[in-house]
């Protein structure tokens, strides 16, 4: 849930920890409701840049079979 985690201090740590299990118990799915919630904050650009980062390294063919979806509230 985006509102949960966005503004926490453990924000990096816990989205490693997701994206690290979806990789390792792949075929699966990250699913992050409310997202929008981490984009919205313009003085914390680094929580959303951090994301995009750990999206992006899914391109790779061994990550191939994690799928992640993010819902907004806006």
């Amino acid at each position: 849930d985006g509102t949960f985690i966005a503004g926490t201090e453990s924000f990096y740590q816990r989205v490693h920890q997701v994206f690290q299990a979806a990789r390792e118990n792949a075929p699966s799915v990250i699913f992050i409701d409310d997202a929008d919630a981490i984009f919205e904050n313009r003085s914390e650009r680094g929580l959303y840049r951090y994301l995009l980062t750990m999206i992006d390294g899914l391109e790779s063919e061994s990550n191939a079979q994690v799928t992640v979806m993010l819902t907004a509230m806006n």
